[in-house]
């Protein structure tokens, strides 16, 4: 089987309405106008799951500052792994340092989403390197045997949309912190393996 970990599926209101949702949401007025990155839908998603020889792709909303939009998009994912059940397999976006994270996680676990993710550490103002902000959230995933996606990318090279400053020495200071979660780093997970290999 051939899975694509990293689906982002955007409710059709927040891909038209993009103006109105990013006043307060930076990263995402970043990349909605960003002439290279193109928002999809669940509909679009599947259908380029399929055209490029995808089994499944695990699915996501964009990670908000805001809870209410990471509920809001966590709704459409739910509601979209219901639709597509052979094709979605959803994961949820918190805030980790928010008040309702661990309300917001089992909700959408008893929903049928089976992960957290893609949640940034720039984007989402959270410091992934600490033990005691990013406890929380790893002690709840650990428990429901879930895992957590995070955007890291290469620390050298051009800028571009989406590129963020968090260094592999934070993702590398995060797994040591939780040795019992199991940890996605997106993009390659910046490189950190190749580094590792130095």
């Amino acid at each position: 089987m051939k899975i694509d970990v990293h689906v982002h599926i955007t409710p059709p209101d927040l891909i038209k309405d993009w103006e109105q949702y990013s006043v307060k949401e930076p990263y995402f007025m970043m990349l909605s106008e960003s002439p290279v990155n193109k928002f999809a839908t669940a509909e679009q998603a599947v259908e380029a799951l399929e055209a490029d020889g995808f089994d499944m792709g695990v699915a996501f909303g964009f990670g908000f500052q805001d809870m209410g939009l990471c509920r809001y998009v966590n709704d459409y994912v739910i509601e979209k792994t219901r639709e597509f059940p052979d094709r979605l397999i959803g994961f949820s976006v918190v805030v980790p340092q928010h008040p309702d994270m661990e309300r917001e996680v089992i909700r959408c676990y008893e929903n049928g989403l089976r992960g957290i993710g893609e949640i940034f550490p720039e984007g989402q103002e959270f410091a992934l390197e600490s033990a005691e902000e990013m406890a929380p959230l790893a002690s709840l995933c650990t428990e429901l045997d879930i895992p957590v996606l995070l955007h890291l990318n290469e620390p050298v090279g051009h800028y571009y949309a989406g590129k963020t400053k968090t260094s592999l020495w934070q993702a590398e200071q995060f797994a040591r912190n939780f040795p019992g979660l199991g940890i996605i780093y997106a993009h390659w997970g910046g490189g950190l393996f190749f580094y590792e290999l130095m």
